[in-house]
């Protein structure tokens, strides 16, 4: 007699098409993960530049604090900050990527 109900022991082929799905989604998991820890990597560089590009328009040696270019010194921390907000993003998913690929 033939039940509705899937037998406990799955066929091989089934098995195999499971394997293959989780591996698929591993891969996708880890190509992911690389990209967002390159998008990481660039950030901090980019960050690197905007600070010092910050540094340079508020030249502590500058005696008439009028020539100081605090215009272009806010638009860059603007910028620095946005940058900043998705680093910390980026840093919260990539710890749950390594978490679930248990690494």
């Amino acid at each position: 007699m033939v039940s509705g109900h899937q037998n406990a022991n799955t066929s091989p082929q089934i098995q195999q098409t499971r394997r293959i799905s989780v591996n698929i989604e591993i891969l996708q998991l880890k190509n992911n993960l690389a990209e967002r820890k390159q998008r990481l990597k660039n950030l901090d560089i980019k960050v690197s530049g905007l600070i010092t590009l910050v540094r340079n328009y508020l030249n502590p040696y500058e005696d008439d604090v009028t020539q100081l270019e605090s215009e272009k010194a806010l638009n860059e921390m603007a910028d620095l900050h946005n940058i900043i907000q998705e680093m910390k993003e980026l840093k919260i998913k990539i710890h749950k990527m390594e978490k679930d690929l248990g690494l």
